[in-house]
Formats: structure tokens, C-alpha cells, sequence
């Protein structure tokens, strides 16, 4: 079962194939002034390959709690980022995503429950390592808020912010 399609009103060749046997998806074109073929499998449920004229450029996993994408940089090197969560409710749970640069881990994680808008909770948590302009920080916030009545609500956060660049005075 191969399915393609030619686009007719284009300035651009354009060829789009899909078989759903062999679980791929090809795109072949002329716009970015050369041939290219963009080309995306999946040799696995869940799990899919995006390729650019033939080479990986990134990989995608899709699990129950978690979402992985491997991107394939110039240099041959791959880029991880992982985004994963706690459970299936979307009123109460807490995400967390990673990206590894220079070989250091990145990591934010967001956790909220608003199951109840009166009275909400989120928290918010980064920390950083060697990143241009910020080298080493951390970003941590717990927002909570309740509503009082039809006009007036409170908020309170906490928190604490760190950083290496910052440079401390010892006398003012």
C-alpha cells in the first residue's frame, strides 16, 4: 500500500509519499533551492525517526509518563530533551523537562494543582549549569493563592533565586 501525491500548483517540486505497512512518511521537494528529502519513520509504535536527505536528524520516543526527543546536531552529536510528568490528571500533577547542554544536565519542573480555583497551588523550579549569560542558577517559586471573596483574592510566593555571575559586595 504506497500512497504519493504530486502538489500541480506550486513553483516548487513537491512529492509526498506515505505507506502505512512500512510505517513512513516522505516528503522530496525543491524549495530550499536543492533536492531535499525530509522522511519520517516509525519502525516501532511510539517511536519515531526523522530523517534529512537520508540522515538521522532526530528521534522521538513517546512513552506513558514521558516524551523523549534525540536531536542530531551538525557535528554527528545528539541533544537530548525529556519532558515527563507524575500522572494523567491535568487539574493536579507535576512536569518535569531536561535538556542536556555541554554534557550538563538542564532541568525545570512545574508542579500545580488548581483542582480547586479558590484555593491553587504552583510550583515552579529551574536549575541551570554553565548556560551562556547565566553560567550556574537556580529559579525556585511556590505561588499559592485563595479566593476570598467575589472581588478579593490573596497570593503569597516563596522562593529564592541563585546565580554565580552576581558578584557580591563585601563593603557597599
Amino acid at each position: 500500500n504506497l500512497t504519493w501525491m504530486t502538489v500541480r500548483k506550486s513553483p516548487f517540486k513537491i512529492m509526498m509519499e506515505f505507506h502505512p505497512d512500512e510505517k513512513w512518511f516522505k516528503v522530496k521537494t525543491d524549495i530550499f533551492t536543492h533536492a531535499t528529502k525530509i522522511q519520517i519513520m516509525n519502525p516501532q509504535d511510539r517511536d519515531f525517526i526523522m530523517q534529512l536527505n537520508d540522515e538521522d536528524i532526530a528521534k522521538l520516543y513517546i512513552k506513558e509518563t514521558s516524551v523523549e526527543l534525540i536531536e542530531v546536531i551538525k557535528n554527528g552529536k545528539e541533544v537530548n530533551r525529556l519532558i515527563s510528568w507524575t500522572g494523567s490528571d491535568l487539574l493536579e500533577n507535576t512536569a518535569a523537562a531536561s535538556l542536556m547542554y555541554n554534557d550538563l544536565p538542564q532541568v525545570a519542573t512545574i508542579g500545580w494543582n488548581v483542582r480547586n480555583l479558590s484555593r491553587g497551588k504552583i510550583m515552579v523550579d529551574i536549575v541551570g549549569k554553565k548556560v551562556p549569560i547565566f553560567e550556574d542558577f537556580e529559579f525556585h517559586r511556590n505561588v499559592k493563592w485563595s479566593v476570598i471573596g467575589a472581588h478579593e483574592f490573596e497570593m503569597a510566593w516563596t522562593g529564592k533565586t541563585k546565580t554565580n555571575i552576581v558578584q557580591i559586595l563585601a563593603k557597599p
